[in-house]
Formats: C-alpha cells, structure tokens, sequence
C-alpha cells in the first residue's frame, strides 16, 4: 500500500474516533512539531507525571487498546 493510500485510510478512520482518543492524537502531533531535546529537568518531570497518572490508574492497558483500535 503506498504512501497516499495509507494517509486516505488513516483519514477515513478519523472519522470514528471519540473525543478522547482525537485528543490524544492531537497531542502526539503536537508534541511532533514542536519536538526539541529535553532538558534532563523536564525530562525527568515528564517521567514523574507519567509515574503519578499510572499510580492514580490513568492509562489504558493492552488489552483496552486492542479493544478500542478494533472499533475504529
């Protein structure tokens, strides 16, 4: 499947992503253009908050992500 092709697909199933999950791929656009190396600081932050989120049960397991990319 060429390149073309592929971007086509992947906007078609756009169209029936949640909220949720659209916000999500905004961010990791978003963090893609304006990605520049980290400081070892903000780096060790983002580690810290990460950690935080799964301790609180923030996070999707395997399983669910499975589950929810077979919706699309």
């Amino acid at each position: 499947m060429d390149l073309a092709t592929r971007k086509y697909n992947f906007i078609q199933q756009l169209f029936e992503v949640d909220e949720n999950i659209l916000d999500k791929l905004e961010q990791v656009l978003e963090t893609k253009k304006s990605s520049k190396p980290l400081s070892l600081k903000q780096y060790n932050h983002e580690l810290n908050q990460a950690n935080l989120r799964i301790e609180n049960g923030d996070f999707y397991s395997e399983l669910e992500v499975e589950k929810m990319t077979n919706q699309w």
